[in-house]
């Protein structure tokens, strides 16, 4: 696999809340003029009750095509008391020693860090859930996590963000959805703690 290739693992309930996000952001890094993948797992037996979903992106064409394999980013959608106990059998597969986490989560990334049991991983935690209600609705939760994926992966032009998902999805959404979109993409950014 080319060494520019950013492999990404999204875990939560639903294959519907894992799957829309990973695509979002393929559609946003294809715009980017990125070379992507976005799947759901196949193999939903291996790990249940999980619901996994997942995302290759490269600067180069991609010939792999197959289950990630090393992840470089693991996001997880559902904030329940559930995923704080019992996801590490499925983070510790196919994931990376220095990945890094993003958590929906009011914890602090600190004692996420001290569960997940990753030294050398960078962990984000955001209240993604609580932005969505304040906001829109807490449906549209994975909204800030997603905006914080993308400013992890590209940090210099955070206003990016804004242009590519007004060019790809504001003919999806009511203007009155849009704009709540918008804020939502701010406050993930914003209100996002890190822990390394």
């Amino acid at each position: 696999m080319a060494n520019n290739t950013v492999e990404i693992k999204w875990i939560g309930n639903t294959p519907g809340e894992t799957f829309h996000p990973a695509s979002m952001l393929a559609e946003i890094m294809a715009y980017e003029n990125k070379y992507v993948q976005a799947f759901p797992d196949v193999t939903p037996e291996i790990h249940p009750p999980f619901a996994v979903a997942f995302n290759r992106i490269s600067d180069s064409p991609i010939k792999l095509h197959s289950i990630v394999k090393q992840a470089g980013v693991v996001v997880i959608l559902s904030n329940t008391p559930y995923f704080l106990s019992h996801w590490s059998a499925e983070l510790y597969t196919r994931t990376l020693p220095d990945a890094c986490f993003i958590v929906n989560s009011p914890l602090h990334p600190s004692a996420v860090k001290e569960r997940i049991n990753f030294p050398d991983s960078v962990v984000y935690t955001l209240e993604a859930d609580s932005i969505a209600s304040r906001d829109l609705d807490v449906s549209f939760s994975y909204i800030p996590i997603l905006s914080l994926v993308l400013n992890i992966m590209n940090p210099s032009d955070p206003d990016h963000l804004k242009y590519a998902l007004r060019e790809l999805f504001s003919s999806r959404y009511e203007n009155g959805q849009f704009s709540a979109i918008l804020k939502m993409i701010e406050a993930g950014n914003k209100e996002a703690k890190k822990f390394s």
